[in-house]
C-alpha cells in the first residue's frame, strides 16, 4: 500500500514532467512564431526592394539575410516535431501569414479562388496537426 512518501515522490515526478513538457511546448511555440515572423519580414523586404531600382539590392540583401537566418528556428522545430508536421505548420503557416500581411498592408483585392485556397491550406494544417 502506498504511503505518503511514495505519493510525494510520484507527485514530484509529475511536477518535473509537467515542467519539462511546458518548457518544450513554449520553445516549440517560440521557434514557430519567430520563424513565421522572420519569413514575413523577409517577404516584406523583397516587396519593398522590388518597388524601386535603387532599393533592389537593399531589399534583396536584407530579405535574404533574414530569410536565411529564419532556417535556424525551422531546424529547432524539426528537432521537436516530425518532419511532415513541421513542414505543414511552418511552411503552410508562414505562407498564410505572409498572404494575410500582404493583404493588410497593400490591400490587394482577393478573389474567390484565393479565399478557397487559403481555406484549404488552413484546413490541411489543422488536419495534419490533429492527426497523429
Amino acid at each position: 500500500m502506498p504511503t505518503g512518501r511514495y505519493i510525494g515522490f510520484i507527485w514530484s515526478q509529475l511536477q518535473l514532467l509537467a515542467t519539462i513538457l511546458i518548457r518544450k511546448l513554449f520553445m516549440l511555440t517560440l521557434n514557430i512564431a519567430v520563424f513565421i515572423l522572420m519569413q514575413i519580414g523577409a517577404t516584406l523586404l523583397f516587396k519593398w526592394g522590388s518597388g524601386d531600382a535603387k532599393l533592389f539590392w537593399w531589399g534583396f540583401g536584407l530579405g535574404n539575410l533574414i530569410g536565411a537566418s529564419s532556417i535556424f528556428f525551422l531546424m529547432n522545430v524539426y528537432r521537436i516535431l516530425n518532419p511532415n508536421l513541421t513542414a505543414a505548420i511552418c511552411t503552410g503557416g508562414s505562407f498564410l501569414a505572409i498572404q494575410l500581411m500582404l493583404f493588410f498592408i497593400y490591400r490587394d483585392a482577393t478573389g474567390i479562388p484565393t479565399f478557397i485556397g487559403t481555406l484549404l491550406i488552413t484546413s490541411g494544417i489543422v488536419v495534419m496537426s490533429l492527426w497523429k
